[in-house]
């Protein structure tokens, strides 16, 4: 199964518990056309899909036996991350051939493996977690960026409560929980052209 730098991102979400096996790994899995990859730390939650690249653009994986579900610790993608190549590039560049005994990479050079333990049990059903986004009351459109940086003001407060108000301009406002200290982030919408 070929995953790209994309199916990555779920690293963010990885647990650095050990004793929860489970929430230390990236699940990967064949959904139809598409490969999708998440991760939960038990509180927060990420999920990547993306279509699946035809397997014989990566020649290591002729031959090899198809399959639908694997996982990757944290760890291996920690390391796997940084060797991965932007798409614009040769597609053997840009993935990696995930299999049942390790992960395969290559810069067309040198082939790296990662012997990757196998963790026992079943990934969490997380799919009721995620409402389908036609359900929602409210949405935002924000460059992901600022958010992050507005969110490192919050570091060490317990909670924050997350304002959305009516209207098509509208910022998002978080404020902080605390009654040591009132911190309040402001995020303005990115504009839509529709």
């Amino acid at each position: 199964m070929l995953i790209s730098k994309d199916h990555l991102r779920a690293l963010h979400t990885v647990s650095k518990d050990q004793t929860r096996p489970l929430l230390t790994v990236i699940d990967i899995k064949r959904d139809g056309d598409e490969i999708v990859a998440a991760s939960t730390d038990g509180y927060i939650l990420t999920e990547v899909r993306q279509h699946a690249e035809d397997a014989d653009q990566y020649p290591e994986t002729n031959g090899s036996p198809s399959i639908d579900n694997v996982r990757i610790t944290g760890a291996t993608a920690a390391k796997l991350k940084p060797m991965m190549k932007p798409q614009k590039l040769l597609p053997v560049l840009a993935y990696a051939n995930v299999t049942k005994s390790g992960v395969i990479i290559t810069d067309l050079e040198h082939t790296t493996v990662f012997n990757d333990h196998q963790v026992s049990g079943n990934f969490p059903d997380y799919k009721e977690l995620i409402p389908p986004s036609d359900t929602a009351i409210a949405t935002v459109k924000l460059n992901p960026e600022f958010l992050t940086n507005v969110l490192k003001a919050f570091k060490g407060i317990d909670s924050v409560t997350l304002e959305l108000f009516e209207g098509t301009a509208t910022p998002v406002v978080i404020r902080s929980n605390s009654s040591d200290v009132e911190v309040t982030g402001v995020v303005m919408p990115l504009k839509s052209y529709n």
